[in-house]
């Protein structure tokens, strides 16, 4: 056998003189390989910045571990039904920004998920991202019944959820939820900012739909109108009561107010519109965010040249080159202009992308991120606007103001 003592003995017989220092290296070489495989032995098996051996690669045999899955970032958008298109023109905008943060090296994966599908399957889907350690967020554009469904889950597992373009009350002060656009209240407040500038002087009006989107959008326009001295008149507008709404409107257009704001859902605001313009009103429409393009065409054909829609996406002129650039790489990809739900995906993503190549790879530490935009100097610039958050963690944007022009929403600077 090879190595056997016997052979070993007779050749020494004959170098018995030289009793070697080769000996001596290959004992000691011998005695370190001992140590390095007692030591190795007695290693701790988990390594906190590495993989972990596992199987039979723990003891050496077998096949080598595999790398950790990498980060997965999911969207939630409407690409089917009544939203479609503005679910499309998000997709859109996140492919857009996600092949750029590819080429800079973020290597985290994409899922897109259809959020207007069956709300069952959509709710074991989130649940089954939500215990998948390797899914650190979600983005869900979608409206406030989806994420009311799937917001619960998500908290619980500490998964945080960033919501680039809805403003509903109830997204404000949960932990685990990003809202990168200000609360109703907070819209309902601009309005009374601008409405006041727009005035001059003259009568102010705000209409409001009874309920709870109505009441916040109205509560915030009252907040403002009263640190501003504004004087404005208020009605309570019950669509669905013909005479109530009658004296409403009667009793507010004798006040011959210049401004109307329109603090109500856009199915609510069309029937009162269309009232109004049979009265005779020849005023500026005031509108929250939530009067999309898909309806305004449709709905509010009698007031297109008087109706104002606050937007929280709009290029601001400081950014035109930047918002230009990727108005252009949209055309050039998608063959159609990038409306607001394409920015917003944008601006979305590229502060993903940042908190990514800062290192923030757990869901804690994403979520983190965010909130280190914490004041109008620390704000985060994307080319839809600034976003920071304020010392109670609200999100503060400056809103600006869109018409229908050319077949559709467009910002103007000062109508």
């Amino acid at each position: 056998m090879i190595g056997s003592t016997r052979r070993g003995t007779r050749v020494n017989r004959f170098k018995r003189k030289k009793k070697s220092r080769k000996w001596a290296v290959a004992g000691l070489a011998a005695a370190l390989l001992v140590l390095v495989f007692v030591g190795y032995e007695h290693m701790p098996r988990e390594f906190p910045n590495g993989p972990q051996m596992t199987g039979d690669g723990a003891t050496g045999g077998g096949a080598l571990p595999e790398s950790p899955p990498p980060s997965r970032v999911v969207l939630l958008a409407p690409l089917s039904g009544v939203f479609a298109e503005e679910g499309e023109m998000f997709r859109n905008g996140t492919e857009l920004a996600w092949d750029e943060l590819k080429k800079q090296g973020v290597g985290a994966e994409l899922v897109v998920h259809d959020g207007a599908g069956d709300a069952a399957e959509l709710v074991d889907f989130v649940r089954k991202q939500a215990e998948d350690p390797a899914t650190i967020l979600i983005v869900g554009h979608e409206p406030v019944e989806t994420l009311s469904a799937i917001l619960p889950i998500c908290s619980s597992h500490e998964l945080p959820v960033v919501v680039p373009a809805n403003s509903h009350q109830s997204l404000v002060g949960q932990p685990w939820v990003i809202p990168l656009v200000s609360s109703d209240a907070s819209e309902g407040g601009f309005a009374a900012a601008l409405a006041g500038r727009w005035a001059g002087g003259k009568a102010v009006a705000a209409l409001y739909e009874p309920g709870t989107y109505g009441e916040i959008l109205l509560g915030g326009f009252r907040e403002e109108a009263e640190k501003d001295g504004l004087k404005f008149h208020e009605a309570a507008c019950p669509a669905d009561d013909a005479t109530a709404l009658e004296m409403a409107l009667v009793s507010v257009l004798a006040k011959e107010p210049s401004v109307i704001w329109l603090a109500g859902a856009p199915t609510w605001g069309a029937r009162v519109v269309d009232l109004l313009a049979d009265k005779g009103f020849r005023g500026r429409l005031l509108a929250p965010p939530c009067y999309a393009d898909v309806y305004v065409e449709d709905l509010f054909g009698k007031v297109l040249d008087s109706l104002y829609v606050l937007r929280p996406f709009s290029p601001p002129r400081t950014e035109a080159a930047e918002a230009g650039r990727f108005a252009a790489s949209f055309r050039e990809r998608f063959w159609k202009e990038p409306d607001q739900n394409a920015v917003a995906a944008c601006d979305a993503f590229q502060w993903i992308g940042e908190a990514f190549r800062n290192g923030q790879l757990t869901r804690r530490s994403m979520r983190d991120y965010f909130a280190l935009y914490d004041s109008p100097e620390r704000a985060h610039a994307g080319i839809g606007g600034a976003v920071f958050f304020d010392s109670e963690g609200r999100t503060q944007r400056i809103m600006r103001v869109a018409a229908y022009r050319e077949g559709r929403l467009q910002p103007v600077d000062d109508p």
